[in-house]
């Protein structure tokens, strides 16, 4: 089981070494929804116009990387019972737990829970991101928001119509 996972890391690294681009190369813009548009740099795209200030994007992300924390608690705690099963079936393999919990099945959840906490904090990284910028751009758009406006108007269809607007936020 151990060379089987350190096969799996260095052909890992390998494979991270060879996709890299090379020293110097001219890196592309994200792509992609959440990519700044060149001519969209606005504060308060990303909050709707202040009105979003990310609270669901962070609680969900939070939920799914509690998910995933736990499902890694859960595997770990897996692993030590399924050595323990494979030290005990060793020394005496017709044993009734050997036959109806066999050690293959607890290294299956334990592979399973493992695999499935991978989606779980990752889609919970990225939310969390996502709810941060968010929730800066909501608090960038409220202060600017709460500052000073003065303002001058006029109506080109009336002769004479025009004044000053000022607004103050605080």
């Amino acid at each position: 089981m151990g060379g089987a996972l350190s096969s799996f890391v260095a052909s890992s690294a390998v494979l991270a070494i060879l996709a890299a681009p090379p020293a110097g190369a001219p890196v592309d813009p994200p792509q992609g929804p959440d990519a700044p548009a060149a001519s969209d740099t606005s504060v308060g795209r990303l909050s709707s116009g202040g009105t979003d200030n990310g609270a669901l994007e962070l609680g969900l992300g939070s939920a799914a990387l509690a998910i995933g924390l736990g499902l890694v608690v859960a595997g770990s705690f897996d692993l030590k019972r399924g050595l323990d099963r494979k030290r005990q079936c060793d020394a005496d393999p017709f044993t009734s737990s050997c036959t109806i919990d066999a050690p293959g099945l607890v290294f299956a959840s334990v592979g399973l829970a493992w695999g499935f906490s991978i989606p779980a904090l990752v889609g919970g990284g990225l939310l969390l991101r996502r709810g941060a910028r968010i929730h800066r751009d909501h608090r960038q758009f409220h202060r600017l928001a709460s500052q000073a406006h003065l303002s001058l108007w006029f109506d080109g269809r009336r002769r004479g119509n025009g004044g000053v607007n000022l607004r103050l936020r605080f």
